[in-house]
């Protein structure tokens, strides 16, 4: 199964030269990068309103309910559409200091599906402490702890997962150090063992989404990134990523058609330009490689292009766009890792009268190593908040998704809408 918790990349070392005569565009980049960081802690700053403050630590409750419709919850090819309704509350106490500042997250979100045969009382629990350290006027140290209960779908799982990430950031250098840890532990389906054989009686090649599919052991991850950026803010400079990760399969059954269990290696060298106000490009090469502890695949390598740019052309107007190839942990029985190439594009837009949209569009070429299938997923997604006042926002979202096997002609689409209140204290 795909982590519910995407892990971050990793970073490494390369040099600048600095052309004559750039001081001013440098200037300009620097001031660019002041004003897009400036509308970043602008917008912290509005979602941290309200609450209640007492001895120096913040409570900031929030409830919303909605409403909505979802044609495939469980992304079947025999789809099972359905209303339903949801309600989601949270808590976040918060404390802040001179240097630091630490806030503790508790949230759950439950859902009712009308229509749906099986399971249709679903939920998540999310419990998070996150806290930042300013060690010196170029210096950060933050560290954040979570755990998740997600029974959202069918196969239900427990997520824990921790970073330290130490950042020196100034007009000389950037450079950093993270460590990650992410660990899914497997529950089983929501109504008892769904594994099925692909090919026991009454089913067909054609059953690639068939719910038996998708329940692959428990794991866990750990990564280590590094990584430097010469003088980020110049108008054109050099980075490199690099990487370490540890995979490790702790339920794997002795007669498993996989050992999953791998070390990973991974690195992106390119070029970053800081193009105008707000415009930055980070162009480059992605390298990944795989070592596994299976016996008959013991290793795969992918390369491909990486693209990070961001781009603020008005104020009030942020557009992202990504580029990536990576290994992720399989969502088959039948593969022991898959190769996810991603394209993705985010804009986010502060429309009049308090309003914010915001539209993701992506499409992902998933590759199940070792496993026969090739998948191609298209995603459009929608979110429109309305801020009524300090304490009250109304939002609409919309999702659109297709699926398509190739190999056996096999596919899959998803519609979602719902729209609801959010009651902020």
């Amino acid at each position: 199964m795909m982590p519910r918790r995407s892990l971050l990349r990793l970073v490494g070392g390369w040099l600048l030269v600095l052309p004559p005569g750039s001081s001013a565009i440098a200037d300009s980049a620097e001031r660019a990068r002041q004003a897009a960081e400036q509308n970043r802690v602008d917008r912290a700053e509005q979602e941290r309103t309200g609450g209640v403050e007492a001895g120096g630590v913040k409570f900031t409750p929030m409830v919303s309910l909605a409403g909505g419709y979802d044609s495939n919850k469980d992304a079947q090819s025999d789809a099972e559409p359905s209303s339903y309704e949801k309600i989601h509350g949270e808590i976040e106490v918060r404390r802040t200091g001179e240097k630091n500042d630490t806030a503790f997250l508790f949230q759950a979100t439950g859902f009712k599906y009308n229509e749906l045969e099986l399971a249709p009382e679903r939920f998540e629990l999310e419990a998070r402490i996150d806290s930042t350290w300013q060690l010196s006027t170029t210096e950060e140290l933050r560290f954040y702890t979570s755990y998740l209960r997600d029974s959202l779908f069918i196969d239900r799982v427990d997520v824990y997962e921790s970073q330290l990430y130490y950042r020196l950031e100034s007009d000389p250098l950037r450079t950093w150090l993270k460590l990650t840890s992410y660990t899914q532990v497997e529950l089983g389906s929501a109504d008892g063992d769904m594994a099925v054989p692909f090919f026991d009686a009454g089913q067909t090649v054609d059953d690639v989404f068939d719910l038996g599919r998708d329940e692959p052991p428990s794991y866990s991850k750990t990564t280590l990134q590094t990584g430097l950026i010469p003088r980020p803010n110049a108008p054109i400079t050099a980075f490199a990523i690099a990487g370490f990760s540890r995979v490790a399969f702790f339920d794997q059954q002795a007669d498993s058609d996989f050992d999953r269990r791998a070390n990973e290696v991974y690195g992106i060298g390119g070029i970053r330009l800081n193009i105008g106000k707000e415009f930055r490009i980070d162009a480059g090469w992605r390298i990944n490689y795989r070592d596994f502890a299976d016996t008959v695949v013991q290793d795969d390598h992918t390369d491909g292009f990486d693209l990070r740019l961001d781009w603020s052309p008005i104020k009030g107007l942020v557009i992202a766009g990504k580029v990536k190839r990576e290994y992720e942990e399989t969502t088959s029985v039948f593969a022991i890792v898959d190769d996810v190439q991603t394209y993705s594009l985010e804009v986010e837009a502060d429309l009049p009268s308090r309003t914010k949209l915001v539209l993701t569009a992506s499409y992902e070429r998933e590759l199940p190593v070792a496993d026969v299938i090739m998948l191609d997923k298209y995603e459009l997604e929608a979110a429109l908040t309305h801020i009524v006042d300090q304490n009250v926002e109304l939002y609409a979202e919309g999702l659109a998704k297709y699926v398509d096997e190739e190999v056996f002609d096999d596919n899959y689409e998803r519609f979602r809408a719902e729209a609801g209140v959010r009651l902020k204290y």
